[in-house]
């Protein structure tokens, strides 16, 4: 027989039921833990399964719903939907990778194949309905270890193995005998079962094939053997040929000295049926292969079917191979992890390797579970096994080795031998100092992994640890990293918070100043502590014939240049004064060292040129695109203390070589923070610390479940946290007011809100939000400095603990809201009081009037359509509420009793397009608020199957985001009354306008009030108040407001730089769509002083947003330009601007008009004539059931300020509409700005370093105004 070259087992990972980490194990063993237990609520929840039907007992793993999706760049969409199995067993294979001190990086690309045993878990056939392609490749099977290798980048061989119970160690045979062959050089190898078919509590009675245990639990050897249970569990090991993993070095858990399979044939009764023959024949196959005595045996991990028949033959097959080398009897102890887990299926075998490895690890033989009464069918008597029942010790005088057996229903048959491993390559400290770096793909992931550590570092060296860590694990965007001198620094610097930078693309400029002190003491550390630098500095001190002590300086600048140098750390432009010019000549090869002597010799040191190195470095900084690191080589240097004493010095990195302790590791800990990579091949070249066994990589848990079975377990996970740990609460509450902004279901700790589509008016409402639950009040550019959950939550807990803030808000606060007794009359808002005094004012009452039209296709039930619109109109009190004079103040009256009826006329057969623009012209009459309910309907039947709805309502009782609660309300009603429920209502609603008002009223003479008023007199200081923007018309004495529109949208092209911009630059696209519109108004008008209208939602409650209702209030954004200011510089300008407007514009626009002095023209609005609004939502589709109902765009016949620019998101991008006055502009003067925006728009985007008055406009058509006021020159 061949013989077999031992394998080393150099990796491992597992998951099974009852531990989180693998040493949990012994636990489990040593306690006789059972395992199987109830089935859980967590479970039954994701599964959607019945709360009052009984389920049987089996060993689950707790946790399957999480995936760290992001880490393998997949959609959370292709991820819920994805096997759990596979999504398991890749977070198992990157961990054995690690595990074995290997970076996934340095596994890309080798010849390591993947042997994979697995079946069927069920859950796309029982709950996967998405049968796209990518749901149904998520499931293959076939595919599982070929997901593995394509997401790792591995080459060698990879394949599914399917002989049911022994498919795991055969995967572990089939790896072995590929390394055996050479035809690969590593082999991940292992298991995996989880199970989504439910199990009733009759499954024992219902089973088939008779094999299951009716009390669940499988009773290895005893009387009381009945059947087998099923369980969970996965675990992979990395294998590698044992003279490889001698040669580099490796880890090693354990040894495979052997390992045989073969297949029962017809020796047995039947295909399922086991053979002794077969069974003994596979053991002494392995023992041959090895040359293995059995007496050299210390353990025995049986199969452990747990049946009356199947242990018995089992025992018969090890005594006959037993037999064939010696008569002792009782000489081994066998046992089996079935009777803690239950049968762990495609994974039993791995898990009895890892039980294996865990077992010589603490010396400990594990007894079995439960032993009552031996199974009468096996004489144990006169076996040279016996079952352990207590735990034994491995003998210290012998090699700890086992058998391990595992025996499919297929036939098919394997036994390993292992033995433990001796050989052990950890090194003993002997340095001063070693460089410990930790490093993930998110923040929170990086103080997860600092806690993983703390627990698995204790029995290795400081530089094996670092050696592992660092040239051992891949180098993530978010790091950290220390010099550490003992293991007690490592605690502090794993126990301690560490600010975690994100790493970003950086080029190095090396300064060679010439003065650094290179003294005796410097060199002498250096040259120890550092072999390269040792090495140049010696070989040139030897070469050197000037004796000069700037000689030692010129070499020592050198040296320290190779040492980086051979570390990977390269600079990107070299810069020098003095020697250090020189020494750069020579590093450059530009000169010889003899030239360098001559140099030296001749040298005068000149006078620094401070002002020529600003003026280098200014446009360095200027042209760079990449951040820029400058590198001070040595302790100090004249050209770093320059750049330090720069006024924005904070922005810049500078970083020095040598620390004061004579050390090159704090700046390699700096550099390797902001994103440097070092070479770690070569940066331990000269050393000789090996690879440990660490802990892995954190991966995050992040809920990766199908949507429909989200909401239970999202609510558990809700109530569990709170339940668990109250610390958390916080956590889970911004999380839960963040996905309610973005409308998500869940939010990633370190996803940032911005990438996710968070804007500027979202923060306003969640400042709300944090305000009443913390009495923490955020600046809105706290949103950037802190965009993500962890982040935030910090800052928060930060910000309590230093004010003392309340869990929740004093309900004193200026900004709470109650609601208000009601009487016959109410006070009116500044909004409704604006409205009627206009109303009763100025001619032109149908400007506030907002008309729509819906087109309604489909089946359509007119009398639910009528019992909605009168439902909606019944819950939002403003609706139904007219106005009323008293001694010449406004009020606001609600009505009981009113009189409403939306009319109805039935046109078939006429065109839908003659409809509407006849209803057009006739739909837009002025209303009578003192008189009339501010809502007309008109329901037009053009078709069967196809409606007209023209529906008006006045803008005193709905803004913008009005619309969109109105059309959800009448979803909701119109359902009801389609399933026959009138009885049922919509939660009752907390506040309504009215509430809003009388808050209003008081909050004028609030603390808050009083502040904001006194921002806004700040603000708007010395403003004109009259924009000199060139009209084509001459302009009416009066202003009037008489409109038209033009549609238009951003290219898809234009977005994405939008947004790769604002991603860059900290900036919303709020932010920088609307400096740009300010950036359009001074290059046409060249006043520097521009001042913009912005509408807010005011919606600060968070009761508000449920509320049809005018809160919407108008800020004044003010953008006074510099024209030699960059035009980033300006839209830095206004993102502070925006941050400080967002905080104060709960004041009334009035208030503010009316307390500052400006210029007034009856012929202008007041204080701002143009507007700037941008929305992140749009309702275009509202859904009737079957019916499909569209809102169709209406050309505008009013403006209410000189121009509007509108812009809003879509599914498809960003559409816009300009509103005009057509008293003042042509059509195809706004087509020429709208077409002079979207230029100016990329133009800022790709030259923001370009100073205002350069933005160029001749290729978006200058504004060619056609009439008088034209300014004369645009050509810029």
């Amino acid at each position: 027989m061949s013989s077999f070259k031992e394998i080393a087992i150099i990796g491992m990972s597992g998951r099974f039921p009852s531990i989180q980490h693998l040493d949990e194990l012994d636990s489990i063993f040593v306690n006789k833990t059972d395992c199987v237990k109830p089935f859980s609520d967590t479970r039954r929840d994701l599964l959607g399964l019945d709360p009052d039907k009984k389920y049987f007992e089996v060993a689950y793993i707790d946790g399957v719903e999480y995936f760290d999706y992001d880490f393998f760049h997949l959609s959370k969409q292709e991820a819920a939907y994805m096997d759990p199995q596979q999504k398991m067993i890749l977070e198992l294979a990157c961990e054995a990778i690690e595990n074995a001190g290997y970076s996934l990086e340095a596994a890309r690309g080798s010849n390591t194949s993947v042997v994979l045993g697995a079946h069927n878990s069920h859950f796309y056939d029982d709950y996967v309905e998405d049968a796209s392609g990518v749901a149904m490749i998520g499931n293959f099977l076939d595919s599982m270890a070929g997901r593995i290798s394509y997401s790792l980048d591995l080459h060698g061989q990879s394949a599914i193995v399917q002989t049911a119970c022994s498919s795991s160690l055969y995967a572990i045979y089939e790896a072995c005998i590929r390394l055996n062959a050479r035809e690969t050089e590593m082999a991940l190898a292992g298991g995996i079962t989880l199970e989504f078919r439910v199990k009733y509590d009759d499954y024992a009675e219902t089973d088939v094939l008779g094999l299951i245990s009716p009390h669940g639990r499988c009773s290895t050897f005893d009387e009381r053997a009945n059947g087998i249970n099923l369980g969970e569990g996965a675990g992979f090991v990395l294998l590698k040929r044992y003279e490889d993993a001698v040669r580099d070095k490796d880890p090693i858990h354990a040894v495979i000295r052997s390992v045989a399979a073969n297949q029962d044939g017809g020796r047995s009764n039947s295909l399922a049926a086991p053979s002794a023959a077969a069974q003994t024949e596979v053991i002494l196959k392995a023992w041959e292969k090895a040359n293995i005595h059995p007496e050299d045996i210390g353990y025995i991990e049986a199969h452990g079917t747990g049946t009356k028949i199947g242990d018995p033959i089992e025992i018969l097959g090890i005594t006959e191979a037993f037999r064939k080398y010696t008569d002792k009897t009782k000489i081994c102890p066998i046992g089996s992890l079935k009777t803690n887990f239950s049968h762990l299926g495609s994974a039993a075998g791995i898990a009895s390797v890892i039980k294996g490895i865990i077992s010589m690890k603490h010396n400990k033989k594990y007894p079995l579970r439960e032993l009552k009464k031996i199974n009468s069918l096996i004489d144990f008597e006169h076996a040279p096994v016996y079952p352990i029942t207590e735990v034994e010790h491995w003998d210290e005088h012998k090699p700890k080795m086992m058998g391990i057996s595992g025996f499919g229903v297929s036939g098919t048959n394997v036994h390993l031998v292992l033995e433990e491993n001796k050989t052990n390559f950890c090194t003993i400290d002997s340095e001063k100092e070693y460089f410990i770096t930790i490093s993930a793909k998110t923040k929170d992931a990086v103080e997860d992994y600092k806690k993983k550590l703390k627990a698995g570092i204790a029995h290795y060296s400081l530089g094996d640890i670092g050696f592992t860590l660092n040239a051992g694990r891949n180098d993530y965007e978010y790091r950290v990293s220390a010099k550490v001198k003992n293991k007690m620094e490592l605690m502090d610097f794993l126990d301690s918070p560490v600010s975690t930078t994100e790493a970003g693309a950086s080029k190095m400029v090396f300064l060679l100043s010439g003065d650094a002190s290179f003294d005796e003491h410097a060199l002498q550390e250096l040259n120890e502590k550092y072999t390269v630098f040792r090495t140049v500095y010696q070989d040139l001190l030897g070469k050197i014939t000037l004796e000069h002590e700037d000689m030692l300086k010129l070499i020592g600048y050198i040296a320290l240049y190779h040492q980086f140098e051979v570390w990977g750390i390269t600079p990107h432009k070299l810069l020098g004064t003095g020697i250090g010019n020189i020494a750069i000549d020579f590093i450059m090869n530009k000169i010889s060292l003899h030239q360098a002597e001559q140099e030296i010799a001749r040298s005068s040191n000149g006078a620094f040129n401070h002002q020529g190195f600003e003026a280098y470095i200014t446009k360095l900084l200027e042209t760079e695109h990449e951040a820029l690191i400058f590198v001070e080589m040595g302790d100090r240097g004249k050209l770093s203390e320059c750049l330090q004493s720069r006024h924005d010095h904070h922005a810049l990195n500078v970083v020095r070589a040598i620390s004061d302790d004579y050390s090159l590791l704090d700046a390699l800990s700096a550099l390797y923070n902001i994103g440097v990579n070092i070479d770690w091949e070569k940066y331990y070249s000269t050393k000789e610390q090996v690879k440990v066994h660490l802990p892995t990589y954190p991966f995050r848990k992040t809920l990766a479940w199908p949507k429909k079975l989200r909401s239970k377990v999202a609510v558990r996970n809700v109530e569990s946290e709170a339940a668990i740990d109250e610390g958390q609460e916080l956590k889970r509450f911004l999380k839960d007011i963040w996905c309610n902004e973005l409308d998500m279901e869940e939010i990633g700790e370190s996803d940032d809100f911005f990438d996710l589509g968070a804007n500027s008016l979202m923060t306003i409402s969640v400042t709300n939000l944090i305000k009443q639950k913390t009495g923490v009040e955020l600046d809105f550019d706290d949103f950037y400095t802190y965009a993500t959950i962890q982040l935030l939550e910090e800052h928060i807990k930060n910000q309590m603990n230093h004010s003392g803030a309340a869990s929740s808000a004093s309900s004193t606060d200026d900004k709470q809201m109650e609601r208000a007794v009601r009487k016959e009359l109410m006070n009116v808002s500044y909004n409704q009081r604006r409205m009627l005094y206009f109303l009763e004012n100025v001619d032109q009452g149908s400007l506030y009037n907002m008309p729509f039209i819906f087109k309604i296709e489909g089946a359509f039930h007119m009398d639910a359509f009528q019992y909605s619109l009168e439902k909606v109109i019944e819950r939002h009190e403003i609706m139904r509420t007219i106005y009323v004079k008293k001694d010449g103040v406004y009020y606001q009256k609600v009505l009981d009793e009113y009189s409403f009826t939306s009319e109805y006329e039935a046109r078939r057969g006429e065109a839908a397009d003659d409809i509407i623009k006849e209803m057009k012209s006739a739909w837009n009459q002025e209303f009578d608020l003192f008189r009339e309910i501010p809502i007309r309907s008109k329901l037009i039947q053009a078709d069967n199957n196809l409606h007209l709805w023209f529906v008006t309502m006045h803008h005193i009782a709905a803004d913008g985001s009005s619309m969109a609660i109105f059309g959800r309300d009448m979803a909701a009603f119109y359902s009801q009354y389609s399933q026959g429920i009138t009885s049922a209502v919509l939660p009752e609603l907390s506040l309504q306008v009215v509430d809003f008002a009388e808050w209003e009223n008081r909050f004028l003479s609030s603390e808050l009030a009083q502040r904001q008023a006194a921002f806004w007199k700040k603000e708007l200081k010395d403003i004109n108040g009259l924009l000199s923007f060139p009209v084509d018309k001459e302009r009416p004495q009066m202003q009037t407001f008489n409109g038209s529109s033009i549609e238009f949208e951003l290219t898809s092209d234009t977005v994405e730089k939008c947004k790769a911009y604002c991603k860059g630059n900290n900036l919303t696209l709020f932010m920088l769509l609307e400096t740009v519109f300010a950036l359009a108004l001074y290059r046409y008008s060249n006043d520097p002083d521009i001042c913009v209208a912005v509408p807010v939602s005011n919606r600060f409650d968070e009761r508000l947003k449920q509320t049809v209702g005018f809160f919407a209030n108008t800020v004044a954004m003010r953008t006074v330009i510099q024209p030699e200011s960059s035009c980033k510089a300006v839209l830095s300008k206004n993102k502070e601007m925006i941050a400080n407007v967002y905080a104060n514009v709960e004041l009334p626009f009035e208030e503010v008009i009316s307390s500052i002095e400006f210029q007034r023209d009856a012929a202008y609005s007041p204080l701002v004539q143009y507007m700037f609004v941008f929305q992140n939502f749009a309702m275009k589709e509202m859904g009737f059931d079957e019916a499909r109902m569209t809102l169709m765009e209406l050309e505008s016949s009013s403006a209410k300020f000189e121009m509007t620019l509108m812009l809003y998101e879509k599914d498809s991008g960003i559409a816009g509409l300009v509103e005009y006055n057509t008293d003042l502009f042509y059509a195809s003067t706004v087509q020429k700005f709208i077409e002079a925006y979207q230029y100016m728009l990329n133009y800022v985007i790709e030259h923001d370093d370009i100073s205002v008055n350069q933005l160029p406009l001749e290729q978006a058509a200058a504004l060619v105004g056609e009439g008088r006021n034209r300014a004369e020159d645009y050509s810029f």
